[in-house]
């Protein structure tokens, strides 16, 4: 970004309104600092895009996240109740708290361990598959 510089003119008017008493002036810029000042208006305008635009990918990566926990804790919760499951029964064959269990399956825990997740599924008779893609 631009450094925008007083002229000597434009100092000597600031300092000859503070001896005056005066709590503000007005200073004309010059055609360089408008230039700077411009300037720097465009560089904080394009870093304001992309910060905006980095925090919308990081937004929808995060949804995306949520959404496949959210599948993965629905996908749980009807593996347990088809197997006749109750939470505590669960628990007791994991070795997972109760709470912690109910926390998954409701999508309280975000992000539960993967082997959390592999434990719980073993007990219900699962298994858990991950498989990398080509991005879209």
């Amino acid at each position: 970004m631009a450094s925008i510089k007083l002229t000597k003119k434009q100092k000597d008017d600031i300092r000859k309104a503070k001896v005056e008493g005066k709590r503000s002036v007005i200073v004309e810029p010059t055609k360089e600092q408008k230039e700077a000042y411009q300037e720097t208006l465009a560089a904080v305008e394009a870093e304001r895009e992309e910060i905006t635009r980095r925090a919308l990918a990081a937004l929808i990566e995060q949804r995306q996240f949520e959404l496949h926990m959210a599948q993965i804790a629905l996908l749980l919760c009807a593996a347990r109740q088809e197997r006749g499951l109750s939470l505590q029964q669960l628990s007791d064959l994991t070795g997972i708290s109760r709470p912690a269990l109910s926390r998954i399956e409701s999508g309280d825990n975000k992000n539960p361990t993967l082997n959390t997740l592999l434990r719980i599924a073993r007990a219900l008779g699962k298994e858990i598959v991950v498989s990398l893609r080509d991005a879209a």
